[in-house]
């Protein structure tokens, strides 16, 4: 399996876990919130969530950690009650949206609690949309940036940033499509990307993107644990779609992120590509020259030799469809971008006195 458990805390990561739970049967998933009203609307079972009744957090992180710190004990003795035969290096997901108070606020017991454990933990943490306003940036800015400082610098954790300002952009749609739905499909955009990579490592679900009596390329998932869970930067989904075999179109391959926008992809440390071709493309002796200009384009954007590669043939696709989960980035234009934008927007709403200063010096990204 992917992950051996996934905790969700806050709103939005409660969101992220029971997708999780949704598409990965065989892992334990629990729930944790400062707020009743947040599970009105989440279908989940007593017995997975725990429920502080603080009454929330006001969506201030700092508030949220207080609250936290007063119920420590409560929180451990629910973790320990839902993963009682936890091992070193189980692999944890640990899903918080950074835009609230409930989730930022109980990350660091959480964190803090899995470490002892001695478990691999990828950390998704979620930066919040533009419309849900000020101070929710800044402060889930501030939240990600001692993430960095206390976990990434250390070598301690794996994170993926999901910038939900992106992901809007990329999947809310107005006019007939409800913007509020796009919720859901950045959730499913996540876990189904990481499911696709976990899938490609194991035959036994091979079916689900391949025809195997066609198909080959397995990758090893060994090998796909080590890169997804190499601690000390970011982790980043990408992809890149062609519709047919044209050399030149390979040459100069784009690889977009589903989930942020910009992570310095020179700064990967290593990286898993795959390349799905549709079926009727199997017999095409340009398929190898096309698959070793997408891997020479890689290999050079990248600046790294370490990589796992594969290819195969998908009965379901009609174009030529590249996926690459990124490992180590560290490097952000795209972070850095964003905290110049929420400098302007704090200085913007401070000039007609809309919200008390916010200190956002401290940033590194």
């Amino acid at each position: 399996m992917l992950f051996d458990y996934v905790v969700g805390a806050g709103q939005g990561g409660c969101r992220i876990a029971k997708t999780f739970q949704d598409h990965f049967n065989d892992v334990d998933v629990c729930f944790m919130n400062l707020a009743k009203v947040d599970f009105s609307q989440l279908n989940v079972s007593k017995g997975l969530s725990l429920i502080l009744n603080a009454g929330g957090s006001g969506r201030n992180p700092d508030v949220g950690e207080k609250i936290a710190k007063q119920n420590k004990d409560a929180i451990e003795m629910f973790l320990e009650n839902q993963f009682p035969n936890m091992r070193k290096n189980d692999r944890v997901a640990v899903c918080i949206g950074g835009g609230g108070g409930s989730g930022a606020g109980m990350m660091y017991i959480v964190l803090e609690w899995l470490l002892r454990r001695k478990a691999d933990i990828l950390l998704i943490y979620t930066l919040p949309e533009k419309s849900e306003g000020l101070p929710a940036k800044p402060n889930a800015l501030k939240s990600l940036n001692k993430i960095i400082k206390e976990y990434l610098e250390a070598d301690k954790l794996t994170a993926m940033v999901v910038d939900n300002s992106f992901c809007a952009e990329r999947f809310g749609y107005s006019g007939e499509h409800d913007l509020g739905d796009y919720w859901s499909d950045i959730n499913q955009g996540i876990v189904k990307g990481l499911r696709r990579f976990y899938y490609l490592t194991n035959l036994d679900h091979f079916s689900e993107y391949i025809d195997v009596n066609t198909g080959y390329g397995a990758l090893d998932e060994r090998e796909l644990i080590r890169v997804m869970f190499a601690k000390g930067g970011f982790i980043d989904l990408r992809e890149c779609r062609i519709s047919n075999l044209d050399i030149e179109a390979a040459e100069n391959a784009v690889f977009k992120s589903l989930i942020f926008g910009n992570l310095d992809i020179g700064s990967t440390k290593s990286y898993i590509a795959t390349i799905g071709f549709p079926n009727y493309m199997r017999n095409n002796p340009n398929v190898s020259v096309f698959t070793e200009t997408i891997f020479k384009r890689l290999e050079k954007i990248t600046k790294t030799s370490f990589v796992l590669r594969s290819t195969h043939f998908n009965k379901s696709i009609n174009e030529i469809k590249i996926n690459i989960l990124l490992s180590g980035l560290i490097k952000s234009h795209g972070l850095k971008k964003i905290v110049n934008q929420t400098v302007k927007d704090v200085a913007r709403y401070k000039a007609k006195g809309g919200i008390e200063s916010l200190d956002l010096n401290g940033l590194d990204y």
